[in-house]
Order: C-alpha cells, then sequence, then structure tokens
C-alpha cells in the first residue's frame, strides 16, 4: 500500500515505534513520513543529523563550472574509498568494543553477544554500501529539529529518553534538541 495509505486500508492497527541511536533517526523520519500509520515513537539515545536554530538558509547553489562534473566524479571515487577503509575498520570487533566502551557506564555489560548483534548485520555484503550512503547523502536529509517539529503537528506521543553520560549527544545538546518540542511532549532525562 502506499505511504499515504490509513491504517484501516491496510488493515493494520497503529504501531509504536522505537529506535535507539540512528534508529530513533529512522523512527522520526516513519512517523513524520506516514503520521496515520503510528500511535507514538519512543526514542532511547536518538542520534541524526541536526540544525542550528541560529544558521541562516541556504541560498541557491552556484552554478558548476565546466569541469565540475570530473572534481565531482573524482570526489565521489575518493570518499567511497576513504568510506570503505573506514567500514573495514568500524566493524571490526576491537573497534565495537572501543565505541561501546565509551557510551556504556558500565564495561561488564558489554559481553560477546552484544559484539557480535553489531557484527553480525555489519558483515552483511550490502552493508558497506549503506555506510556510504549514508555518510555521502548530498541530499540534505531532514534534520531532527524539523522532523520534531514534524511530530509535534502530528501530536503523536514521543518520549525521549538521554543518558547524561552519552558522550555524543550531552545534556545541553539534548535540551537545545527539544527546544521545538511542544509541551504535550513527554520527556524524561536519565540519569
Amino acid at each position: 500500500s502506499s505511504s499515504s495509505s490509513s491504517s484501516s486500508d491496510t488493515g493494520c492497527e497503529p504501531v509504536v515505534l522505537v529506535g535507539n541511536s540512528l534508529g530513533g533517526y529512522a523512527c522520526l523520519n516513519a512517523a513524520a513520513k506516514s503520521p496515520e500509520l503510528i500511535r507514538g515513537v519512543a526514542l532511547l539515545n536518538s542520534a541524526g543529523p541536526l540544525q542550528d536554530s541560529d544558521a541562516p538558509e541556504l541560498a541557491e547553489p552556484l552554478p558548476v563550472p565546466w569541469y565540475g562534473g570530473i572534481r565531482d566524479g573524482l570526489t565521489d571515487v575518493a570518499k567511497r574509498v576513504v568510506l570503505w577503509f573506514a567500514f573495514q575498520r568500524a566493524k571490526q570487533p576491537e573497534r565495537i568494543r572501543e565505541v561501546l566502551q565509551m557510551v556504556y557506564s558500565s564495561n561488564d555489560t558489554i559481553d560477546d553477544d552484544l559484539i557480535d548483534s553489531i557484527v553480525v548485520p555489519a558483515s552483511d555484503p550490502a552493508a558497506a554500501e549503506v555506510f556510504y550512503r549514508i555518510n555521502s547523502s548530498k541530499q540534505p536529509s531532514a534534520s531532527v529539529n524539523q522532523l520534531l517539529k514534524t511530530m509535534r503537528n502530528s501530536k503523536l506521543p514521543l518520549l525521549l529518553l538521554w543518558g547524561d553520560l552519552d558522550p555524543w549527544i550531552t545534556p545541553r545538546r539534548v535540551s537545545w534538541h527539544t527546544s521545538s518540542v511542544h509541551v504535550d511532549h513527554i520527556f524524561m532525562y536519565m540519569s
């Protein structure tokens, strides 16, 4: 069915989406695109592109010079090679453990099962391409701020959970991140 179908058209009840990290960003995108299929959203240490509220709007792009296509092609090839090597490093169990040790407050919870739960999908033949596309998108993706505003307009319940020890989404960023969300939404800040 199309994304504009209602839940009664699909025969499905609306669902609650729960996402962690970039999965939270994916949940926000899904809720913004098809709010009629969603009952609510819960985000755990959500990540995604943020837009500085003081940043000026982007101007029209400048015309591309005659050599722009060649330059862009070479840039894309170089970016693909660099990101391939970065992905090969990022999916190594030792590197995954290092990153998790930065995120988890207790290293006791980082076990082989947790590492494997990340290594296995990273071993999928399409995983390197997904990594490349996420990190090299030329299309400006919707910022978390924009998606949260869309959520406010759709009046879907939203639960945001962040750990105060998260090394990337700090308490200051959380308060800035959520400043545009209507008061009807629920916030919970974990210690």
